[in-house]
């Protein structure tokens, strides 16, 4: 729709999806009723400017648009933005920016003098359907807040929203020494017997520089390689946050997930290379090859 420019349009409800970005300059309307649903699938980055506004016709409610973004989604300046927005990497929200939905990210949610409103899920006749039975889950959730010790840190209390956007499910342990990150997991396994009093390895070393220095291949999740593991091993020596350290705990296992591609983000935001998406590129190449 629009090649990726849907400004001034008239959206009614469906499933719209674009391989490139999608920019709206200006304002747009979702027009539909009350139960109906929108749902934009964008592989890049998703940019509203700054003032624009998505409207709502019709009876259309903020809880059924969903915004699945694969790049950074920024809100520009005293723009309104309706719907929940799934990003797989960053959400920006510029001075003024309101929101009407959730913002869910896998590394940051970067806000400035915002307006964010949870959209009401109640049903405008005010009866609510009766429930329907909610399978078990299979991970165990943690009851009560557990105090994960990382040396040379605060202690950080799980759940606590000063945790990275990471999943930390500590199920039953079935040896307290292993740490694995595969590609089915959502986050970091951590046994708790064996987080308490870990001592952190931080190996400083400058063949991580020269090696990461020299890789010619992009990278992103899902890979599983040698080019991975000296990309962990170069992310962990430079320890830029709490994301390195995550990673850390785990070690390079050549497996690039959900932790390696926080620490490759919070390295690029750290850095000063936009947009921090945790991917590793031309762009991320050229300034290690220029810096380092």
């Amino acid at each position: 729709m629009g090649a990726g420019n849907i400004g001034g349009l008239t959206i009614v409800p469906n499933i719209y999806k674009w391989g490139t970005g999608v920019l709206i300059p200006t304002d747009v309307t979702l027009s539909g009723g009350a139960n109906d649903v929108w749902i934009f699938q964008i592989a890049q980055t998703l940019d509203l400017s700054s003032n624009v506004k998505i409207n709502l016709s019709g009876g259309a409610q903020a809880k059924n648009i969903f915004w699945v973004v694969g790049g950074q989604t920024t809100v520009g300046t005293g723009a309104v933005l309706n719907g929940n927005v799934l990003d797989q990497t960053a959400i920006v929200l510029n001075t003024g920016a309101v929101l009407n939905g959730r913002a869910l990210a896998q590394t940051a949610v970067t806000l400035d003098a915002n307006a964010v409103t949870t959209p009401k899920s109640e049903y405008a006749s005010g009866q609510a359907p009766a429930p329907t039975p909610t399978p078990t889950p299979t991970p165990i959730l943690v009851p009560t807040p557990v105090t994960l010790i990382i040396p040379t840190s605060p202690s950080i209390v799980y759940p606590s929203t000063n945790v990275l956007s990471f999943s930390y499910t500590i199920p039953t342990p079935v040896n307290n020494v292993d740490f694995v990150e595969t590609p089915k997991e959502l986050g970091v396994i951590v046994p708790v017997a064996t987080i308490q009093n870990t001592v952190i390895a931080k190996p400083i070393e400058a063949s991580f520089v020269q090696q990461v220095k020299v890789l010619l291949n992009d990278l992103m999740r899902g890979l599983r390689n040698n080019d991975v593991k000296i990309l962990q091993q170069f992310l962990i020596s430079e320890n830029k946050g709490v994301a390195a350290e995550s990673l850390a705990r785990v070690g390079a296992t050549s497996y690039f997930g959900v932790l390696t591609q926080g620490a490759l983000a919070e390295f690029q935001a750290k850095t000063g290379i936009f947009p921090p998406q945790g991917y590793f590129g031309p762009i991320t190449r050229k300034y290690l090859n220029t810096n380092y």
